[in-house]
């Protein structure tokens, strides 16, 4: 029996069948490294001496007020001034462009419409759920179009009045925006980076909850969200893969008291923030700083659960953070003398 002939190499072999089934692909970007200013923390959330990945997911977790947020968007101002561009997600109302500033982060000029109306930052894309008319209907409102009324004009009038109806918008239609302001800055920039922070998980409203309101809720609307970040981390992977985005994931522990022989606390939204991210890390707030009666940060540790990054990367590494609330540089300590001072 003859061989077939064809390329030898593997990636002559991918390539060929590309080909020949009509794929027309682009490179993927040249891979870059953010670093921390710290081997300490870098072998925590990434690889010792490369830094913090881009083209990956990393996962901050822990209890309120750990400095989940404070950190992520620490991150994000050095990937600014590493030259990248700037997302974050803002799920919580809390994002404050004066304090991002004392961070790192320059949000810039403050934008508004010909009416006077607030759009947003120069240097800062910031996503967050609004009020107002979208076009596209959300899938109980297809239900209800989709039945049919005696006359086909009241069917036509319903349709209408859905589709400009006021409400506030879904986590599908608010990220799916954030996703395809990811493959625009790949297509404006191929070769460049992007840094995107998700704060947070915890409070993303899919579509099934937020439409049943609070008379309404069930089981099945208790597991929306579950449902959509296994989605949409599934998304977002391949996304930051293709587009040289470091995406962070902030999310809040949650406690099981049912959990009597194992650690009670986990990471809610089901297991997509546990299987995609190639970094998770838990935090937690050990003590605040204060300096003449005035608390101006705190000592917070962080724990590696999960380091996929590559460049070295260790899984179990921990360190102690000392974060202050202005531009005082942090500092990163052996854990040990953090741990001291909680005993």
């Amino acid at each position: 029996m003859a061989s077939i002939k064809g390329p030898r190499t593997a990636v002559d072999q991918v390539e060929y069948l590309k080909k020949q089934m009509g794929y027309v692909t682009f490179s993927r970007p040249a891979r870059y490294w953010l670093k921390s200013g710290s081997k300490r923390f870098n072998a925590v959330v990434g690889a010792r001496d490369l830094g913090l990945p881009y083209g990956k997911l990393v996962t901050l977790a822990g209890k309120q007020s750990s400095g989940k947020s404070l950190l992520a968007l620490k991150l994000v101002g050095k990937a600014q001034q590493d030259g990248a561009e700037v997302g974050w997600v803002d799920l919580e109302n809390s994002f404050d462009p004066v304090f991002a500033l004392s961070q790192g982060l320059d949000c810039g000029e403050t934008r508004v419409d010909e009416y006077g109306n607030w759009l947003g930052y120069e240097k800062v894309a910031l996503f967050y759920p609004q009020f107002g008319a979208f076009e596209k209907l959300t899938g109980r409102q297809k239900a209800k179009a989709n039945k049919k009324p005696k006359k086909q004009e009241k069917q036509d009038a319903d349709e209408k009045e859905l589709v400009t109806k006021q409400r506030l918008q879904t986590a599908e239609e608010l990220f799916e925006l954030v996703k395809q302001w990811l493959v625009l800055q790949r297509k404006m920039n191929p070769r460049g980076r992007i840094a995107l922070a998700i704060d947070s998980t915890t409070a993303i409203q899919p579509e099934e909850e937020l439409m049943a309101g609070l008379v309404d809720q069930n089981m099945r609307t208790s597991l929306a969200l579950a449902r959509f970040l296994n989605q949409l981390t599934k998304d977002l992977i391949s996304l930051a893969m293709n587009t040289n985005a470091l995406i962070i994931l902030v999310s809040q522990l949650r406690t099981n008291p049912t959990k009597v022989f194992q650690n009670p606390d986990y990471v809610p939204g089901g297991n997509g923030v546990l299987f995609y991210p190639s970094s998770i890390n838990w935090m937690k707030r050990v003590k605040n700083i204060h300096k003449l009666g005035k608390n101006i940060g705190l000592e917070a540790i962080i724990v590696n659960k999960k380091n996929k990054c590559g460049g070295g990367s260790v899984e179990g590494n921990e360190c102690g953070i000392r974060m202050f609330y202005d531009s005082t540089p942090w500092e990163f300590v052996p854990v040990e003398e953090i741990k001291r001072k909680e005993e």
